[in-house]
């Protein structure tokens, strides 16, 4: 949304004069003008998928995924290798897609009605749905009755009752230890974020790297 507010109208207008509209104009105006910003979504979503452990050895029961293979075998520096490679050519690719605009004229957001209306609401609906799949199962599954690590017919609050009863101070940890890191990546994101805007050389350029890695 950020990016296409920041496209001027008039380009899109020159485009039509010129006979390119709809929805070739989306793919042939649009897109190539938020490139760099689409890729920097893709990273961050390659980043938060490649790193994810938890929904498939948990929920997936062990599905060996990249996460799951290496975390027993301690060979993370393969992750940071392909890690690296996957940034270094998304970096160079924005670099490469990189301009400024100066939206005087910005698009105006329009209402869709109708059967476009309901699929644009359906689609996202969808997406949404998908991603909080995941927590729907872990809170179903969180009532439903356990005999050591196996789940038997019925439902009930022991799991909850076993679980602040044994590992209270691990709940607490939980949410003390994240809180506090967050604050610090919080703090250190704003600073690299300003030198590397603000700043911009070779040396800024290796901080926002490293930081990235």
């Amino acid at each position: 949304k950020g990016a296409l507010k920041n496209i001027d109208n008039s380009l899109v207008e020159a485009a039509n004069n010129l006979g390119c509209s709809g929805i070739k104009c989306f793919f042939k105006v649009v897109i190539p003008l938020i490139m760099p910003t689409l890729l920097a979504a893709a990273l961050l979503v390659f980043m938060r998928s490649f790193a994810d452990f938890g929904t498939p050895m948990l929920i997936g029961e062990g599905y060996r995924t990249f996460p799951v293979v290496f975390y027993p075998e301690s060979i993370t520096v393969i992750a940071i290798v392909v890690t690296t490679v996957v940034f270094l050519a998304q970096k160079y690719v924005s670099n490469k897609n990189a301009f400024s605009l100066n939206a005087l004229h910005p698009i105006e957001e329009k209402a869709p009605k109708g059967l476009a209306g309901f699929l644009a609401h359906a689609a996202s609906y969808l997406v949404v749905g998908i991603a909080i799949l995941p927590q729907i199962y872990v809170s179903y599954t969180s009532f439903k009755k356990t005999e050591g690590k196996i789940f038997v017919p019925g439902y009930s609050l022991e799991s909850y009752a076993s679980a602040f009863g044994k590992l209270g101070r691990s709940i607490q940890n939980t949410i003390i230890i994240p809180i506090c890191a967050l604050v610090i990546i919080v703090l250190l994101a704003i600073m690299i974020a300003y030198l590397v805007v603000r700043r911009k050389n070779a040396l800024t350029s290796t901080v926002d790297i490293i930081s990235m890695i």
